[in-house]
Formats: C-alpha cells, sequence, structure tokens
C-alpha cells in the first residue's frame, strides 16, 4: 500500500499541532482563513510536504467549489475572460504550472478528499506514478452558505460536534497536503480506501446506507480485512 511521506493542514487556528490543541481545548469554532489567496495557501503547504530538489509524478487537488468568491465574482461581472478563473480545473492547471507537475482536479462534494487520496493510492499501485501529492482547500462564499442554510443543515450557535445538543454544522477553511509514494521504507500506510455512487436523493444519501456500506465494504476488503 502507498506510504504517507509527509503531511501538512492550515486552519484559522493554525498549524495541525495548533489546530489539534485548539479542538482539545474546545477551541476549534470554524472560521476562513487569514490568507484569502488559496493558490498561495495552497502551494505553501506544498513545499512543506515537497521540499525543492524532490521529484512528484503527479499533482490531485480535491476541492469542491474551488476558489468560488473569485470566480463567482468574474461571473456575475460578465467578464468571460476571467469566467474560469478560480475553478477547480483553473486551480489545478496553475498549482501544476506553478509546481512542474503534471495536475488534475478531483471534485466530489465532501468525499473530495478522501477520494483524491484513493484515486492517489490507485495510480501507484497500477505503476502509473510513483509519488503523488494530494492538495486540497476551498474557499467560502455566499453561495454555499446560502445552500447548507437553505438545507436548514447550520447551527444558529456553535460548533458542536458529537454534542447531543448538536444542531447543525459551521462552515469554516481548511487547506491540507499529503504525499503519498511507492517507496518501501517503514512508516505511515494508507491502508484501504472505498468509494461508491448513492445516487438516491439531490442531497441526501439512501435510507438504508447502502452507498455508504459498499465505500466501507470496498475500504476494508483493500486494508485486508473482511466486513461484516
Amino acid at each position: 500500500m502507498p506510504r504517507i511521506v509527509r503531511s501538512a493542514v492550515e486552519t484559522p487556528a493554525g498549524d495541525a499541532h495548533a489546530t489539534l490543541l485548539a479542538l482539545s481545548q474546545a477551541r476549534g469554532c470554524p472560521a476562513e482563513l487569514p490568507d484569502t489567496d488559496l493558490v498561495a495557501v495552497l502551494l505553501r503547504l506544498a513545499r512543506r510536504v515537497l521540499p525543492e530538489g524532490e521529484s512528484c509524478d503527479l499533482l490531485i487537488l480535491a476541492t469542491t467549489k474551488g476558489d468560488l468568491p473569485r470566480y463567482g465574482a468574474a461571473l456575475m461581472a460578465g467578464d468571460s475572460a476571467s469566467a474560469l478563473s478560480g475553478s477547480p480545473a483553473d486551480l489545478a492547471a496553475e498549482l501544476g504550472r506553478r509546481l512542474e507537475i503534471p495536475a488534475f482536479a478531483l471534485s466530489a462534494a465532501c468525499a473530495s478528499g478522501p477520494a483524491a487520496l484513493g484515486e492517489a493510492a490507485r495510480r501507484i499501485l497500477t505503476g502509473q506514478a510513483r509519488r503523488v501529492l494530494v492538495l486540497a482547500g476551498d474557499r467560502l462564499s455566499d453561495f454555499v452558505r446560502d445552500g447548507f442554510a437553505a438545507l436548514q443543515a447550520l447551527d444558529p450557535d456553535t460548533c458542536r460536534p458529537f454534542d447531543l445538543a448538536r444542531a447543525g454544522l459551521i462552515l469554516g477553511e481548511t487547506a491540507a497536503a499529503m504525499l503519498l509514494s511507492a517507496d518501501a521504507s517503514p512508516g505511515v500506510w494508507l491502508q484501504g480506501w472505498g468509494a461508491a455512487m448513492d445516487a438516491q436523493h439531490l442531497t441526501g444519501p439512501a435510507r438504508d446506507g447502502a452507498g455508504v456500506r459498499a465505500a466501507c465494504a470496498a475500504a476494508l476488503q483493500r486494508g485486508g480485512d473482511q466486513p461484516p
């Protein structure tokens, strides 16, 4: 299985250590990243996990809407020349050019991150690549906020994961990077992954959990464990 060489994350609380500390102290209320340039944030994270001089075969950008405020503003202004600027495909192309790595975007809504890691592992296991860089990030926008509000999915008070009184979610921004490799040296490994279609409803999963169960079963099988 592919080895996880390095990883990095940026949240409004800071890096991974600061974020885990904030969460453990119940200070993890979501917010927007202080740096509004998504490309700059992702490039910074990329350099943390892939320093100068190290090679990489492929870059996968995991994102839902990319820098939606950027290309949304262009669309509203009727600027057709900049209409795709900041879109997932455009961001992947820009990051690939800056890092000199072939790149593409993978957009699967909330599953974009895990799906990108699974695709990176597939490329490595089939011999199409030996080292794959996965970057992930999204910018918040009124469109996204209004969408979750229309679904009545937002908690009007605070972020309360696993709380019996939880009334929904709170939107925030996070960017992350992970470098996967075929290198067989000791370390942390991606043990298993799975994905499945769940085209039952516009916004909700199948009531019987069939899609989730299929994805979990695939992950367990790849990881060497059989599902019950």
